[in-house]
Formats: C-alpha cells, sequence, structure tokens
C-alpha cells in the first residue's frame, strides 16, 4: 500500500462534479463541504471528489484558507469516523483533502484518528500527520512503524521520513527512522519493503537499497502479486508503472551504473514492448544514458 498511498489524489483530481457540469447545486468550497456532511451518500461521494478535484496539485486556492471551512473538514473527518462506514471511503478521502491543505490547525482531529478501529483510516491519519510536519506524533508514528498492519508500519516510515526532512537541507533520516527502514527493507510484506527501499535510497544508503531496487526494477517480477491500492484509483498494471518509475529515478540517483542487474533490468525496460508503457520505456533509456561510462 505504501507506494499507492500517496497516490489517493490522482483519481480523484480526474472528477468533475454533475452539478458544475450541468450549472446547479453547490458552487464554493463551502458548499461542498456542507454537501460532504449531508446524510444523502450521493452527495457526500461527490462533495468529496470535487473538493479533492478543485485542490488539483497545483496552489491551493484562497477559499480553503476560511478557518471556518477548515473546522468544517475537520468535523466532517469526524463524523465519518463515527459513522464507521465500511470500507472508510469518506473518511479517506477527507484526510487526502486535509493532506492537500497541510493546514497545522487540523492535526489535532487527524491525531484522534490514529485510534481508528480501521486501519486504512490509521494508515491515512499516520500519512497526514507527516504532511502536517506533526512532531508531537512522532513518538506514536514510531510505535504504530511496528504495527501488525502492513499499510500502517508503510505509512508510519512514511510520515516519519516526512517529519526528518528540513526545507533547504538535503534528504536525511534521523537514527530512529533509518533503525525502522532498515527493519522494513527486509518486511515480510513485498509493498513494505518497497517503501522502505525508496526512503533509503533517498537518504543515499545504497547497499541497504538495492537488493529490493533491483525487484522493482523487474517487470516479470512485479507481475507475481496484486498491490491493495486504497481508494487510490489505480490498477495493478499502472501501479507496477509507477513502481518501475520510483525505481528508475533512485537507479539513477545511487548512480547504479557499475551494477550489472541494474544495468540488465534497464536495458529490458528500454526495450519493453508492452502497450502503453512510453513513460517508463523513456524512463529507462535516459536512465542507460545517464549510467553509462563516460568516455573521454
Amino acid at each position: 500500500m505504501a507506494i499507492p498511498l500517496l497516490i489517493v489524489g490522482v483519481a480523484i483530481g480526474l472528477y468533475v462534479g454533475l452539478s458544475l457540469v450541468f450549472d446547479t447545486g453547490p458552487k464554493s468550497a463551502a458548499d461542498f463541504v456542507d454537501y460532504l456532511r449531508s446524510d444523502t451518500i450521493n452527495r457526500r461521494w461527490q462533495a468529496a471528489y470535487e473538493l479533492a478535484a478543485r485542490l488539483g496539485t497545483g496552489e491551493v486556492p484562497d477559499e480553503f484558507r476560511n478557518p471556518d471551512l477548515v473546522r468544517e473538514l475537520c468535523r466532517a473527518l469526524s463524523e465519518a469516523r463515527k459513522e464507521g462506514e465500511k470500507p472508510p471511503r469518506r473518511a479517506i478521502l477527507v484526510l487526502a483533502i486535509l493532506r492537500r491543505l497541510a493546514e497545522p490547525s487540523t492535526a489535532e482531529t487527524v491525531r484522534e484518528a490514529l485510534d481508528d478501529p480501521d486501519p486504512w483510516v490509521r494508515a491515512h491519519a499516520v500519512l497526514t500527520l507527516g504532511v502536517l510536519k506533526d512532531e508531537a506524533s512522532r513518538a506514536r508514528i514510531a510505535t504504530l512503524a511496528r504495527s501488525e498492519d502492513p499499510g500502517t508500519r508503510q505509512a508510519s516510515l512514511e510520515a516519519l521520513s516526512s517529519l526528518d526532512q528540513v526545507p533547504g537541507l538535503p534528504f536525511h533520516l534521523s537514527p530512529e527512522t533509518r533503525a525502522i527502514a532498515l527493519e522494513q527493507v527486509g518486511d515480510a510484506k513485498e509493498d513494505v519493503r518497497f517503501t522502505a527501499a525508496l526512503v533509503l535510497a533517498d537518504a543515499g544508503e545504497r547497499a541497504a537499497a538495492l537488493p529490493v531496487l533491483r525487484k522493482m526494477l523487474d517487470r516479470s517480477y512485479l507481475e507475481r502479486f496484486e498491490f491493495n491500492d486504497q481508494w487510490g484509483g489505480l490498477d495493478d498494471y499502472r501501479l507496477r508503472s509507477v513502481i518501475l518509475l520510483k525505481a528508475i529515478r533512485r537507479a539513477v540517483a545511487l548512480r547504479c551504473g557499475d551494477d550489472p542487474e541494474v544495468m540488465e533490468a534497464l536495458k529490458r525496460l528500454s526495450d519493453d514492448a508492452t502497450e502503453g508503457e512510453t513513460e517508463v520505456r523513456g524512463a529507462a533509456r535516459e536512465a542507460l544514458l545517464a549510467l553509462q561510462p563516460k568516455t573521454e
């Protein structure tokens, strides 16, 4: 889940509310928050998607900076958790919206979700607290990094690595986060190992990350199992592509041109005839060029 967990907004961003198409219904962000708290499931679902679509991936619109609206979103999260929807789609979508807003004032409400009985809600709450840079949650997140639930383990490492970063400084890991990442790179769950390898690679820990990165660069290996993408909106085919692209970038960053297995994997990917994989092929070809020994 760890890699897909951060992709929740991809499918959400493609949705356009019917009310906007037909120029009827709610118009402002505040209107959609009211819909989100409605007792009609269809309205809630429409509103959650519409709010996330408006947030998109660019600058957060000013209307979302309204303190009253932020408080209403927090209430919507609390209400969704009390409702106990199975699966917890509304709570997860609200948490995705709060991650995008990154408003520190929401941290207290998000912290409460760490005790939610549903592991997916807990995992998304952990990710959100990482984005919020909520140091008050660090100790609890470190404990959750050893949870029985693999998605929570993944999310916890993501959050801890986010908490470790300081703007303007190179990527680094605290001793505690590094120790957890080194544990998780040997985890029984493939998704957990993948995330740990990416985090360790970002920290320059080549020896620890490389064995897993080699597998992440092998499409035939990735095709052996199914991923658990909770409301990320991506099928296994696309998720494999995302993993391959992430692994390719790390192979270049770690200067793996001297590793025959990595170079052979990149060569296979660069020649891959899989339909619709132009992005992966292009990235692999660029990586091969970047990693080729320089000639005088």
